[in-house]
């Protein structure tokens, strides 16, 4: 399954994202966000469609953050070694989400 960004830059530099199904928008601002744990990363795309088994492409339920690696240093994202600034996907949903604590999992530095 392929993935696809839709979206373009609003005048308050928000990268604005839209589902095509029902006009709801996601804004993200581009920038570096810290995790709750300590680590930095920088956000580079949301991808809000994907082309199924037919070849058509459709909307996600749940759009997927990528996002690198600030610092370079090695990480283990499930239990694979992933080195340098490597890009990792995580459901917009859970991007956004709280930790056990009831605190933001991502915050913009």
């Amino acid at each position: 399954m392929r993935g696809t960004a839709i979206g373009s830059k609003n005048s308050s530099n928000f990268l604005t994202i839209s589902k095509m199904n029902d006009h709801t928008e996601y804004d993200l601002m581009p920038g570096v966000y810290r995790h709750y744990k300590g680590g930095m990363y920088v956000v580079t795309e949301l991808v809000t469609h994907a082309d199924n088994e037919d070849g058509l492409m459709v909307p996600l339920e749940d759009p997927i953050v990528c996002y690198r690696d600030l610092d370079g240093t090695q990480k283990m994202i499930n239990g694979r070694r992933q080195i340098g600034h490597q890009v990792y996907s995580k459901k917009l949903s859970l991007f956004n989400g709280l930790n056990k604590d009831g605190a933001k999992r991502f915050v913009m530095v």
